[in-house]
């Protein structure tokens, strides 16, 4: 099959009355993560039956629809390292539900083989069933999930696909006490504790998270993971580490 894009399910958004399609990409260009399928979960228009652009979502102030309240939303004071205008637009995204047994059972085979990223934009806690209902139906050999929704209600039925994103080390210790393996951004490796270990990628960028898997919440036993903060957005994400 060619579709690059597989709409997964569309629901109401735990965050807002709008809608959420949690979309699967098949395949990603990240050097970072490398070649690893990931989920985003995009703004429907129920209207028009559609996926709405991010950049619209962002420009139209609906980006609660898709990522809460998240602190690194640009009405929250930014932050954010995904560039909206690079993400797809999904237009030509096929419903799982339309294609062929075959082609199901390819992505299947896809997941299974190269495993899965949840969340490359949006959180998975928008759609917070139909996320848990994709991890149950299609396993895979390793994956890495995040959200910054992990004190939210039912929020710890997350804990084994996602890291829960922190930023202070009392959210560390928070998300710990609730189950939750924690992803925290510091400003220098002085500031890692004891429990904590540095992102394998920043002390070697050959090392992609498709063959680390150490961001795969609790279901692996493994120290709580740190990253640098960096680029064009450091100040903006440091301002939550004081």
């Amino acid at each position: 099959m060619n579709e690059k894009h597989v709409i997964l399910s569309v629901q109401r958004s735990l965050f807002t009355d709008g809608h959420v399609a949690q979309i699967l990409t098949r395949t990603t260009s990240n050097t970072k993560t490398g070649d690893l399928p990931t989920t985003f979960y995009i703004e429907w228009d129920m209207v028009e039956d559609r996926p709405i652009f991010p950049t619209e979502t962002v420009n139209n102030k609906n980006q609660e629809t898709v990522c809460g309240d998240c602190p690194l939303t640009k009405d929250n004071g930014g932050g954010c390292y995904v560039i909206t205008a690079f993400l797809a637009k999904y237009q030509n995204a096929v419903h799982y539900h339309d294609l062929s047994e075959e082609e199901q059972a390819m992505i299947r085979a896809e997941l299974a083989y190269k495993g899965v990223r949840l969340g490359g934009w949006g959180d998975p806690y928008a759609t917070l069933e139909s996320t848990l209902k994709f991890r149950e139906e299609y396993p895979t050999k390793n994956h890495v999930g995040y959200t910054h929704h992990w004190m939210k209600k039912n929020g710890e039925k997350l804990a084994g696909d996602c890291m829960a994103s922190v930023h202070t080390v009392e959210e560390k210790q928070q998300a710990n006490e609730l189950g939750f393996r924690t992803y925290r951004t510091i400003e220098d490796e002085a500031h890692l504790e004891v429990d904590e270990i540095m992102c394998p990628h920043i002390k070697n960028p050959l090392i992609q998270c498709k063959d680390c898997g150490l961001c795969a919440g609790n279901s692996i036993k493994a120290k709580n993971i740190a990253a640098l903060s960096h680029g064009s957005n450091k100040s903006k994400l440091l301002r939550l580490t004081m």
